[in-house]
Formats: C-alpha cells, sequence, structure tokens
C-alpha cells in the first residue's frame, strides 16, 4: 500500500483516518494543519501521497502545488459513509509500513521515519506488558505528529480500551483540560518531561 496523508485536527475523524488508512493497506503521513505549507508540501513529495483526507476548513492550510488529491472527510461523508465497511481482504506484511512521521527538521530538511507493522506490533506488546493497567481510560494528548500518539491510540486499541480526545482549545486550558479528565475519567496520560 501506499502513502495516505492525514491532515485532521485531533477528532473522531482523525482516529477514523488512521484506522482507515491502515485497514485499506496503506500507510499514513501525519500532515499537522499547524506546519507551514512548504513543509506539508515537502512530506507530501517525499512519500508520494496521492491522497490526503482532511477537513474542508484545512484544506486551504495544505499546499496548492501538490497533486494529491484531497478528500475532505466532512463534506464528502455521505459519499464516504456509502462505502463498503467490509474487510478489504488487502494482506499486510510485518515489513509493511505502517505510518511515517517527520523529524523537526532542526538539520534543515525535515527527515521521515518509517515504522514498519514488525516494530510497532513489538512497541505496543512491549507497552501492554509493561502497564500496570494496560485498559486504563487513555487521554489522547500527544500531535499525531509525534511519536507518543502512537502508543496513545494504538496500546488502547489493541487491549479494546478507551481513548478519551480533548478537541478545541482544551490542550491549552489547563483548568479545562482536568475538569474533562475528571468527568471523562481518565486514567492515563503521557506527558512530556519538563525540565
Amino acid at each position: 500500500g501506499g502513502a495516505v496523508g492525514i491532515c485532521l485536527d485531533k477528532s473522531l475523524d482523525m482516529a477514523v483516518a488512521v484506522l482507515a488508512t491502515l485497514k485499506a493497506g496503506a500507510f499514513y503521513v501525519a500532515l499537522d494543519p499547524n506546519y507551514p505549507p512548504e513543509r506539508l508540501a515537502f512530506m507530501l513529495a517525499d512519500t508520494r501521497a496521492p491522497v490526503v483526507l482532511t477537513h474542508s476548513l484545512l484544506a486551504s492550510v495544505l499546499p496548492a502545488s501538490t497533486s494529491a488529491r484531497f478528500v475532505l472527510v466532512d463534506s464528502e461523508a455521505d459519499v464516504i459513509s456509502r462505502q463498503s465497511s467490509q474487510a478489504t481482504g488487502v494482506l499486510v506484511s510485518t515489513e509493511d509500513i505502517a505510518y511515517v512521521i517527520y523529524t523537526s527538521g532542526s538539520t534543515g530538511i525535515p527527515k521521515g521515519i518509517v515504522m514498519p507493522h514488525r516494530a510497532l506490533s513489538f512497541l505496543l506488546a512491549w507497552q501492554i506488558r509493561q502497564s500496570p493497567n494496560p485498559r486504563a481510560v487513555t487521554l489522547q494528548f500527544a500531535s499525531l505528529n509525534f511519536d507518543v500518539s502512537i502508543q496513545e491510540l494504538f496500546a488502547s486499541w489493541w487491549v479494546g480500551a478507551h481513548v478519551v480526545l480533548p478537541t478545541g482549545g482544551l490542550r491549552q486550558d489547563i483548568p479545562a483540560l482536568l475538569d474533562f479528565m475528571h468527568r471523562q475519567q481518565v486514567e492515563r496520560l503521557f506527558l512530556p518531561f519538563v525540565a
């Protein structure tokens, strides 16, 4: 499978886009809508993604120079909902790519980090073994462009645990985020260390 760009804010659509991409036998490329257009253009060209899943309000942040087709998951929801939800029959090997995320580009050019299914499976199996409560309700805090998002999402999905998505500006409003976490009974979150 080839690359599918995902340029969505944190939402249920983002989670569905990740799973749908993998179900189709493709790999996803996380495209942060807050990145500069030239960085997004580089990532799309580098991965040769023929399709980008996005929202109609975010399509304008994507580079016009790309040849990728934009699927607007909000405005095309009716068309998408009429597609088959059955298994695709696509076989994915352990060596196939699951996702590509890009480094910050501190050396000048961002580098795509390729994660094959085998390595992802080993990482998740290790994380689940190490977790005191793998089925804990988990807050999905990290950007899809940050590798921690993989642990938040996939480790939870693997064991059938709940993932809670703080949408809108909740990530920046700490009192509101704490209240949200309390109401959602969040038991686990991954936060970066602060020195």
